[in-house]
């Protein structure tokens, strides 16, 4: 996701003073994967928790609220709002879509999902609060701006980098803390690839604060680059 276009959101977003109470509708929804798909989530702006399960479908518990504007125009909204898949070879993609793109910095979502933990997982998520727990394949995480927490087994994990353009990027577990390099005093970044699993994990902010935690003792000891 470009940043550019991210900060322009959270700045509507923050700049709207207009609050005419809130609509809302709740999505429930079962999504089958086919032998070797990753899945990726595309998400626009709230709070997402994201679960790495035993199970073999990927499950989304969402409610989408309207949060400003008037009545008449949240209602129309939430109509056409909704959660959608599509399939190719390689990915089953799962994506909030509405009737136009701009509309959407009027949507505020609460939600979990749940995915089967062995699966390699890609998220893109534009401004909120995102947080991944007991995934153990290949990860990439991408928000625009705010708060990224990821805690992963220790010893599923190969490597992690981290990048925040803008904040605080940190590694902790595994008996160590690393926290990011700096550059220019502005941005963060840290790279680890001392584990002794599989995984790699990628997260990046554009705006924020990243954190992986390492939740089991694993072989080997972090370095920052």
């Amino acid at each position: 996701m470009r940043r550019w276009m991210v900060v322009l959101i959270a700045t509507a977003l923050l700049a709207t003073a207009a609050h005419a109470g809130s609509r809302a509708r709740e999505i429930s929804r079962r999504f089958s994967l086919a032998a070797d798909q990753a899945v990726r989530l595309d998400l626009s702006v709230g709070e997402i928790r994201i679960e790495g399960a035993d199970i073999d479908k990927v499950e989304a518990e969402l409610r989408i609220e309207c949060r400003w504007g008037n009545d008449e125009d949240c209602d129309r909204l939430l109509e056409k709002v909704d959660l959608d898949s599509r399939s190719t070879s390689r990915r089953l993609i799962l994506e909030i879509v509405s009737d136009s793109s701009w509309r959407q910095t009027k949507l505020e979502i609460e939600g979990e999902f749940r995915v089967p933990r062995d699966v390699a997982l890609e998220v893109d998520m534009g401004v909120g609060e995102l947080t991944i727990e007991g995934v153990t394949a290949d990860l990439s995480a991408d928000l625009g701006v705010g708060e990224l927490s990821i805690r992963i087994p220790a010893a599923t994990v190969r490597s992690v980098g981290l990048d925040a353009g803008v904040g605080e990027a940190k590694l902790l577990g595994a008996g160590t803390f690393v926290e990011g390099r700096r550059s220019m005093l502005v941005g963060s970044e840290v790279f680890w690839d001392d584990g002794a699993g599989e995984a790699r994990v990628r997260a990046d902010v554009g705006v924020g604060e990243v954190t992986v935690y390492l939740e089991k003792s694993g072989s080997g000891s972090a370095r920052r680059e």
